[in-house]
């Protein structure tokens, strides 16, 4: 039996399988950790050596050979775009700044992300930076990456504001966009894995999100979850 019901009629997670889904969530963020390294470090380094043996090719060319020049220009330059798209991979991945900073900077981190790659202006507000449990700072984070994915790819927004504060004894995060909205029962029909991965990391923590959205208004999604301290 996957749920139970509490007293005020809230479901819960029995406990040996809200253990072993933390566990699985665990086991998935280690291997995002083990094939970001990988995609860094293994096909980096191949890219730079690359990159460099085309810098000196070039610099050996004859120099009235303007063609094999401009070809090797162009190589070079796919290289280095190639290195950008890698490091972005492995940023997305798994954050350093998840692991090096506290949640509420990696959320400033990725929004400043956000805004460069999309040119939507994203705005945080907060009620300061929360010590969270790491699972729980991760859980958290990787709804907020998932919201602003699918934003980028489908809500044509332009704006975009984040709500991040602790109320009681639960943290909520809160994202709203301006974009086109859609329809949330054709989306359910679609059962689209983005939505069906951020409402699943809420139940592990006994959480929930909330979405709200029509065509035209833009969409609100609200993760709230059980405040857990660090250590």
């Amino acid at each position: 039996m996957l749920m139970a019901n509490n007293n005020s009629g809230v479901p819960r997670i029995a406990s040996k399988q809200y253990q072993w889904s933390q566990e699985v969530q665990s086991i998935r963020e280690e291997e995002r950790i083990r094939i970001a390294r990988e995609i860094h470090d293994e096909l980096g380094q191949w890219l730079t050596a690359l990159k460099l043996e085309a810098f000196l090719i070039k610099k050996a060319i004859i120099p009235n050979d303007t063609k094999a020049e401009q070809q090797l220009s162009s190589m070079i330059a796919l290289v280095i775009q190639t290195e950008k798209v890698v490091g972005r991979i492995a940023t997305e991945l798994r954050p350093c700044v998840l692991d090096d900073l506290e949640l509420l900077s990696a959320l400033e981190w990725q929004g400043t992300e956000f805004e460069k790659r999309t040119g939507i202006q994203l705005r945080i507000s907060s009620s300061g930076d929360l010590q969270l449990d790491t699972t729980l700072s991760t859980c958290v984070f990787r709804v907020y990456q998932e919201a602003l994915t699918n934003i980028a790819r489908h809500a044509n927004a332009t704006k975009v504001d984040i709500i991040f504060k602790q109320k009681g004894d639960n943290v909520t995060l809160t994202i709203k966009d301006n974009g086109r909205g859609f329809d949330l029962n054709e989306v359910k029909s679609k059962k689209s894995f983005g939505l069906i991965g951020m409402r699943e990391r809420a139940l592990l923590f006994n959480g929930e999100l909330h979405i709200e959205s029509s065509k035209s208004n833009g969409t609100v999604i609200r993760l709230k979850v059980p405040f857990i301290q660090k250590g």
